[in-house]
């Protein structure tokens, strides 16, 4: 039995909004009040772009330029967290995923 995913979306700025940044991603995906990523779901290239799509469609840029920085601080070791493991590690699978790249400064 295979299982349809439930959306296929892909990760498409508003018109007229620039696409998402490495940071921007990042930012998203950890923080979006919209999303919930477990352990697993950070090893899915499918399930990253389809939740980056879900938190790009329900959130302000401001709202992007926050989580990034917050994000980065983090993974920049600037900010303490409980969440920089798992910062890390949605870090390195954004850039497979995405194609893109970032990461410590």
């Amino acid at each position: 039995m295979s299982i349809t995913p439930l959306l296929n979306l892909p990760v498409v700025a508003p018109e007229g909004e620039a696409q998402p940044t490495y940071a921007e991603l990042l930012g998203m995906l950890t923080y979006s009040p919209s999303l919930v990523l477990l352990g697993d779901d950070v090893d899915d290239p499918a399930v990253l772009r389809e939740s980056a799509a879900i938190a790009l469609a329900d959130s302000q840029d401001w709202e992007r330029e926050a989580w990034a920085n917050m994000a980065l601080d983090v993974l920049n070791g600037r900010t303490p967290s409980v969440l920089n493991s798992f910062v890390r590690r949605l870090a390195a699978a954004v850039a497979l995923a995405f194609g893109v790249e970032g990461g410590i400064a």
